[in-house]
């Protein structure tokens, strides 16, 4: 099967390699869509960065790895002793890989492993190739409500959602997104979605100034043509913003 594969910085490639089998405890995913993070971006231009040289602790995979960690696609196969899913389902990929044995995963803060990894840049396949397989625990079945091109996003959009449940948020807040990027645009999605009074966007470029408010900026400060805290003071009759979100 084709697959996208990373070989040095500047080095990412198209290649022909065997297609994954399915064991036990095992997901087998046939791919429909796949974002490309930012994560891969830095990979190409200055990585190894996230992908090691090493075998990894936890996959035993090293460098030549399959790019793609947000991704969706329909089950195929399952292996043995998997009983949360089955062939046919759609099913969105959860990418962390952690170790459960560490002293940050055994006091519940998984993604801080001291062996961290993920699909996609640390082995199991990646989301840049006709199947992937992996085990069953990074695997999410998907109502039917949400498409496979929009279960592609729930990655990126999860980190938006942790950012705001993170921060001290609360409906009819006054808000400051620095940024207009994917995750940026996401935070603006979900501070949309929880009631706040103002979003207002830090951004620099046109294309995104557009995306933030069309997806639910209130307004967009460029921080290049005018001052920012008293733009912010001025939107807000003088009171300024509740929250800051980088």
């Amino acid at each position: 099967m084709k697959s996208v594969r990373f070989h040095g910085p500047g080095d990412i490639r198209i290649e022909e390699i065997d297609e994954p089998t399915c064991g036990k405890g095992q997901v087998k995913l046939r791919l429909a869509f796949v974002g490309i993070c930012g994560s891969d971006l830095h990979e190409y231009s200055a990585g190894p960065v996230l992908i090691l040289k090493e075998l990894h602790k936890i996959t035993g995979t090293s460098y030549l790895v399959t790019l793609g960690h947000e991704f969706a696609g329909i089950i195929e196969e399952v292996g043995e002793r998997v009983t949360h899913l089955s062939p046919g389902q759609r099913a969105v990929v959860r990418p962390t890989i952690f170790d459960r044995q560490c002293c940050s995963c055994k006091l519940g803060y998984e993604y801080c492993c001291e062996n961290i990894g993920f699909i996609g840049l640390s082995g199991y396949g990646g989301g840049m190739a006709k199947h992937t397989v992996a085990p069953a625990e990074h695997f999410y079945p998907l109502p039917d409500s949400v498409s496979l091109e929009a279960a592609a996003l729930i990655e990126p959009l999860a980190v938006a959602w942790h950012a705001v449940n993170l921060s001290r948020f609360k409906g009819g807040d006054n808000v400051m997104v620095v940024g207009g990027g994917p995750i940026g645009i996401g935070i603006v999605q979900i501070l949309k979605l929880q009631g706040a009074k103002k979003i207002m966007v830090a951004e620099l470029l046109e294309n995104r100034k557009k995306f933030a408010l069309k997806y639910g900026a209130t307004d967009i400060i460029d921080p290049r043509t005018c001052d920012v805290p008293g733009k912010v003071r001025e939107l807000t009759n003088g009171v300024g913003v509740d929250v800051i979100l980088p």
